[in-house]
C-alpha cells in the first residue's frame, strides 16, 4: 500500500494499493499511451446530507459567502478559496 501525506513521485502499478487521507488534495493522471482502469473505493463522508444541505438553498442564497462558508465548514470539505 502506498499513503500519500504528501507529492506522490513514483508511478502507481497494476497491483498497487492507493490510500489518500482526508482532506488531501489530490489528481491522477495516465502516463502512456493506453488507458487507466482502476477500482475506486471510498468513504462517501456521508455525502447525501451535503446534498440535502446544499438543495436546502437556492442558488442565491448558497453564493452568498456567509452561506457558502458555513456550508463548506458542515461539509468539511476542503475548498480553495
Amino acid at each position: 500500500m502506498i499513503r500519500v501525506n504528501e507529492v506522490l513521485d513514483e508511478n502507481v502499478n497494476s497491483e498497487d494499493t492507493v490510500y489518500i487521507p482526508v482532506n488531501a488534495p489530490h489528481s491522477a493522471r495516465t502516463l502512456g499511451p493506453r488507458p487507466a482502469h482502476f477500482i475506486l473505493v471510498y468513504s462517501a463522508g456521508d455525502y447525501e446530507a451535503h446534498l440535502e444541505r446544499e438543495a436546502s438553498h437556492t442558488w442565491r442564497l448558497r453564493s452568498d459567502p456567509k452561506i457558502k462558508a458555513v456550508l463548506r465548514k458542515l461539509n468539511d470539505f476542503n475548498v480553495p478559496a
